[in-house]
């Protein structure tokens, strides 16, 4: 974690004391009048904001996040083990059958050459 930049290593720390200023904290903190999320309307807590608002699950923010995480780590092996095989379910990626797909395939990003395995499959029932 200590090699992530600063800002990202922050942001972790905060996450994981629950410490970031979500409408939850800070009514808790007395800054705020109101824990509602602007979006929904249920109580503001950080697993609501990175989990579970209904309104940016329906418009596929979380999706978006996903697709962009997965992308940095398939890129970040691409350039680490050129000679991998790189599955992950992200349009564009060479799968198993080494032909580039349009659509979203369900596996976890891995890179078979270092010794996993693909979980096809599972990554879309958590998704």
């Amino acid at each position: 974690m200590w090699s992530l930049p600063a800002a990202v290593q922050q942001f972790a720390t905060k996450a994981a004391i629950d410490v970031l200023p979500t409408r939850a904290n800070l009514l808790r903190w007395k800054v705020a009048c109101d824990s509602a999320c602007p979006l929904c309307g249920v109580k503001e807590t950080l697993h609501h904001v990175l989990n579970n608002c209904k309104h940016l699950l329906d418009n596929g923010a979380y999706k978006w996040r996903h697709d962009s995480v997965l992308q940095q780590i398939v890129e970040c092996l691409e350039i680490r083990h050129p000679a991998s095989k790189i599955t992950a379910d992200l349009p564009g990626i060479f799968f198993e059958t080494g032909r580039r797909e349009s659509k979203l395939m369900c596996c976890a990003a891995v890179c078979e050459a270092i010794g996993h395995k693909s979980t096809q499959g599972s990554a879309a029932n958590r998704r």
